[in-house]
């Protein structure tokens, strides 16, 4: 009698799993991005990646963020949709100005994509910021990551199928790279 209580209890716990993990699939992207967000921004999160160290990212070998997201080209929105970067920068001007202080390198390597886990108060002192200042540009990248993450339509178009365009091959000094549109695929994935 237990034996099947637990059984019929696994099941159900499967069952549930499975919805859930529907439920993520299902889920729109804009949707399941900001999910991602808001479980970065979690204190658990925090802990478990900038004090513990036992999360962190791993990029994707000959990858790194496509050239044409500093640049704002206006064929790349052609969209249904809109996207209001230049409003967003331009509320941003004092947050685009200590990024470009810091400079392209430094930006990358430290708010892009930071090899190592600094703290806030690290990443301040390297960058010569103040740490409200590093907590500005990471919500800032935070802010254009969900929003170009969706207008990068692909010209293709089939019926109710809509493709949108991730990434593009680029060549840099070494050969071709892979150039994600959005600082959150060019970051790679946890480990």
């Amino acid at each position: 009698m237990e034996q099947t209580q637990s059984l019929q209890m696994r099941q159900e716990l499967k069952q549930i799993l499975r919805m859930e993990q529907a439920n993520l699939l299902e889920m729109p992207e804009d949707e399941f991005h900001k999910l991602i967000s808001d479980i970065e921004q979690s204190p658990l999160f925090k802990k478990l990646y900038q004090t513990e160290k036992l999360i962190r990212y791993q990029r994707f070998p000959r990858t790194d963020i496509s050239s044409s997201l500093y640049q704002f080209k206006e064929e790349m929105v052609a969209d249904k949709g809109s996207l209001d970067v230049e409003s967003l920068l331009l509320n941003k001007e004092h947050i685009v100005r200590q990024i470009e202080k810091v400079g392209l390198e430094k930006f990358k390597q430290y708010f892009l994509f930071p090899e190592s886990v600094m703290t806030l108060e690290e990443t301040a002192r390297e960058c010569d910021l103040d740490v409200s200042e590093v907590r500005k540009i990471n919500s800032l990248i935070d802010e254009l990551s969900i929003m170009s993450e969706f207008y990068h339509p692909s010209n293709i178009t089939s019926g109710g199928i809509r493709y949108s365009k991730v990434a593009s091959v680029e060549k840099d000094g070494e050969g071709f790279v892979i150039g994600y549109f959005s600082a959150s695929a060019a970051r790679g994935r946890y480990s």
